[in-house]
């Protein structure tokens, strides 16, 4: 096994929590791995429910999905848009936590919606609140609607280094 640890591509929880046998199939490729598993939605109950599920599979984590750009996903309120709606991220975490508090729980997210730094705004409440804040974030250091334009090397660095010394 050439890599021992995996972050799977997001599951996309938006309409049912998928049953045992959805996640077997969905893991059996990384089971022979450390394996964290990335989840996509909006709905504190379906992902946190959905989490739980994915625990018996021995996995060793829970990453978020709060940056995805593309326009399906914004359309359906999932991935980045959920960069408008602190609050609910924080819900989402909470959820998680409550009911999977063994497993390491990441959010990998964008800076900002509209712009790259509104995350200014409210990302050291969050980080303060051990309840609701995850383990670790995962930074895009650019906006949503940046997409994936490539800023400079040194747009990128000055934003990465705030967004540290803020969390």
């Amino acid at each position: 096994n050439i890599c021992s640890e995996f972050l799977t591509p997001f599951l996309r929880i938006s309409e049912h929590v998928p049953k045992e046998k959805e996640f077997r199939k969905f893991l059996e490729p990384y089971k022979d791995s450390k394996t964290t598993l990335q989840l996509m939605g909006n709905s504190p109950e379906m992902l946190a429910a959905s989490a739980a599920i994915a625990a018996k599979f021995d996995i060793a984590g829970i990453n978020l999905n709060f940056g995805c750009p593309s326009g399906q996903v914004l359309r359906h309120n999932g991935g980045g848009a959920l960069m408008k709606n602190p609050q609910l991220m924080r819900e989402i975490c909470r959820a998680i936590r409550q009911q999977c508090p063994d497993l390491t729980l990441s959010v990998k997210m964008r800076s900002g919606f509209e712009l790259a730094n509104e995350y200014q705004n409210w990302i050291s409440d969050w980080s303060c609140d051990k309840n609701d804040a995850p383990d670790f974030f995962i930074l895009h250091s650019r906006s949503v609607r940046e997409g994936y334009t490539p800023v400079t090397e040194d747009e990128h660095l000055q934003r990465s280094i705030d967004f540290i010394n803020r969390v």
